[in-house]
């Protein structure tokens, strides 16, 4: 959730985007209570036993001493179950009451209440629960996505990746390559929502495809606060793909699972044109163009601004560059495909980067990524390799390159071989929320690093796991130079995820591998509040 904060007298209060009350709580020397309500992942019509955790907490100086009673009055289509939490007295009423007698030492919480709930065949595809402390005017919302009954399911088993030569798969501009590719619609209007099915394009898509791997571009008339792309049949999640608060052109990388018919939905908050390139797609079936994610520790293998290196790509030139023989990757890797972030440097506006397997022909009317502004820019992108394990990039103006590598796709069966498990787009942490900790606020500040424990987020991912693929948003006050990445308890890698010049709200995906208590840190150079949405992970089954 998104917010802003103000205070007025002795409550605090912090409002979502649509400027709707989050919560409150009431301000002074002594105790401080709070309340937090989550879930975790979707619910669907008809469930039994779906679950929120509630929690109340001391954020004061002082203890909290008198009875607590918790309040819960369900929206329609919830229907209570049971409640119950260590030293509580609970009963389902309606509306749900919990209560306890003892004090709450300062900093301190109550052990959390469970309150179970059946879903209604027909209930509506989202509902706000909120959990109150009674007779406080303390609460907390929480929005809850109900999917419909007999919608496609997100595959639970592991998928392999297929690689494919980046292909222009769909745009709503005219007279776009390959034939096949332009969308006759025409361009998306504003709070459109749109369903591309990449099976029936001209990339080669199978049906049976579970998910897949885009570069996202849009090109908004004036301005477009964000797009989300997201399966098909589900409701349209809390979460944003890219950002194009300075208009141009904006691309980021997105892993979407497919949903019914095989499609995804594109949602635009503005007029926009919206093209999608395809890199490959992820599937159960084993096959002998299958192959599993090996993690790497984040690396940097390129810089073409080090003096005594590789030179920046001169306008309209290609850089073949062999990534297979770097320090980076081990000697034993046999990569079909990197995952790679790309950053580009410009001397101006850059129209466009390409990235493709090196002796191959160029692909039509594809990009990894531009820089109409002339900034610093990243994307993260999984490029096939040739057989020779290189890469060839394509520069419509002079840039510098950079490149920085989190992994390789490779023949499954090998030590550390992973497959992907995708997720419903979740939000996991926001730091512009309080309400969310360890993964809400405070906004970070510079030079500072953050552990953040994705394991823990309300969105349902299994701990153990090896590497998330993250969507990472930024939203500085003033330029952000970079954001990085990487595994809790490694030390800080080398590297760049995000870039943010210009000091607006931006977007780029990334694969990271997973660290110490299923987290990953974060680091960044100049203040920032960082989101990070999820939309899969890896995992050795």
């Amino acid at each position: 959730m998104s917010a802003n904060y103000g205070a007025a007298g002795t409550v605090t209060y912090a409002y979502d985007a649509a400027g709707h009350l989050i919560t409150r709580a009431a301000q002074g020397p002594g105790p401080v209570l709070t309340i937090a309500k989550t879930h975790s992942g979707n619910f669907t019509q008809g469930q039994n036993g779906a679950a929120y955790s509630i929690k109340v907490s001391n954020t004061g100086a002082g203890p909290a001493n008198g009875a607590a009673q918790v309040s819960d009055a369900l929206p329609a289509g919830l229907t209570a179950v049971s409640a119950k939490g260590t030293g509580w007295t609970c009963n389902i009423g309606p509306p749900v009451g919990c209560t306890r007698g003892d004090s709450l030492a300062a900093g301190a919480s109550y052990p959390a209440i469970t309150l179970t709930v059946n879903v209604a065949a027909d209930a509506p595809a989202s509902v706000t629960n909120t959990a109150s402390i009674s007779g406080t005017g303390i609460s907390a919302n929480d929005p809850t996505i109900i999917v419909p009954t007999g919608g496609t399911p997100l595959s639970t088993a592991g998928l392999y990746f297929i690689p494919v030569t980046q292909c222009h798969l769909v745009d709503t501009r005219p007279n776009q390559l390959p034939a096949g590719s332009v969308d006759p619609r025409g361009i998306m209007q504003g709070q459109e929502t749109r369903t591309f099915i990449p099976a029936s394009g001209a990339c080669g898509i199978p049906a049976t495809a579970k998910a897949y791997s885009f570069t996202v571009t849009a090109r908004p008339t004036n301005v477009m606060p964000y797009l989300t792309i997201f399966p098909t049949g589900q409701p349209q999640p809390n979460v944003s793909t890219l950002n194009a608060f300075a208009g141009g052109t904006v691309s980021n990388s997105a892993i979407v699972p497919a949903g019914a018919g095989g499609g995804v939905d594109v949602f635009v908050t503005d007029q926009a044109d919206v093209a999608l390139d395809i890199n490959g797609y992820f599937d159960d079936a084993l096959s002998s163009a299958a192959t599993a994610f090996y993690t790497l520790p984040p690396c940097r293998i390129l810089d073409t601004r080090k003096p005594s290196g590789i030179p920046a790509i001169a306008a309209g030139t290609t850089l073949d560059f062999p990534i297979a023989s770097n320090p980076c990757v081990p000697a034993q890797a046999r990569a079909a495909a990197y995952s790679l972030n790309v950053t580009v440097v410009p001397q101006g506006p850059l129209d466009y980067v390409e990235v493709w397997p090196s002796n191959s022909p160029q692909p039509q009317s594809v990009i990894t990524l531009g820089s109409p502004s002339g900034q610093f820019g990243a994307d993260a992108a999984i490029v096939q390799t040739s057989a020779g394990g290189s890469v060839s990039v394509y520069a419509s103006n002079p840039t510098d390159i950079v490149l920085d590598t989190n992994g390789y796709f490779g023949a499954p069966g090998g030590s550390g071989a992973l497959l992907f498990h995708s997720v419903t787009p979740c939000r996991v942490a926001d730091t512009r929320d309080p309400t969310i900790r360890p993964l809400g606020g405070p906004a970070m500040t510079g030079d500072s690093q953050r552990t953040f424990p994705v394991g823990t987020s309300p969105c349902g991912i299994p701990l153990g796991v090896q590497a998330y693929s993250l969507n990472v948003t930024v939203s500085p006050p003033a330029p952000l130079s970079f954001l990085t990445l990487w595994p809790t308890g490694l030390s800080k890698p080398f590297v760049s995820t995000v870039n943010d010049i210009l000091g607006i709200i931006l977007a780029n995906a990334a694969i990271v591998p997973v660290g110490k208590n299923d987290s990953v840190d974060v680091y960044v150079f100049q203040a920032s509040n960082v989101i990070l949405d999820i939309n899969g992970y890896f995992s050795k089954q």
